[in-house]
């Protein structure tokens, strides 16, 4: 999907979106390699996993699975990824961190796209209008699932994703 994606952005020449989409990239290979971890998996079996594109070496962000979360932010903070991952915290167990990380991921896919906002025949509009969109879902998602089972607000805040702004 990714490759296709890039691909495609690289065909319009577009490159606010072919940074958008290599962004997308690295966030959801460290996003499977937390959930590669936290099934114990082998850090050579995980390439398959992994997908090409991203602005960071796969070969050394799966080299990352053997070492402990808290340590990942300071081996990538050459990219923009260092400081995000670095802010979360790593106390809680796997469930919390996934959680975390892909609501931190979603924030930052946000804010990368969401630079076209000033110029109104941006191309990067309209992934960014979508993104939001997929976003909005995410928050009706979570509020209804969150009121049916009678949740915590605290938790709920926790889970909720930046609208467009």
């Amino acid at each position: 999907m990714f490759e296709v994606m890039l691909e495609k952005a690289h065909e319009l020449d577009m490159p606010g979106i072919i940074s958008w989409i290599r962004t997308r990239t690295d966030g959801e290979i460290i996003r499977t390699l937390l959930r590669l971890k936290r099934f114990n998996f082998d850090a050579s079996k995980a390439l398959p996993f992994l997908h090409e594109g991203g602005t960071i070496d796969i070969t050394m962000l799966s080299s990352l699975i053997s070492e402990p979360f808290e340590t990942w932010g300071r081996a990538i903070e050459f990219s923009d990824f260092g400081k995000i991952i670095g802010s979360i915290d790593a106390s809680g167990g796997y469930s919390d961190l996934i959680l975390s990380l892909e609501r931190v991921l979603d924030d930052c896919y946000m804010e990368k796209i969401a630079a076209g906002r000033y110029s109104p025949s941006a191309p990067e509009n309209i992934p960014a209008y979508l993104w939001a969109k997929e976003m909005e879902i995410k928050n009706i998602r979570v509020i209804t699932v969150s009121k049916r089972n009678k949740g915590d607000k605290d938790h709920l805040r926790r889970l909720m994703r930046h609208g467009y702004v």
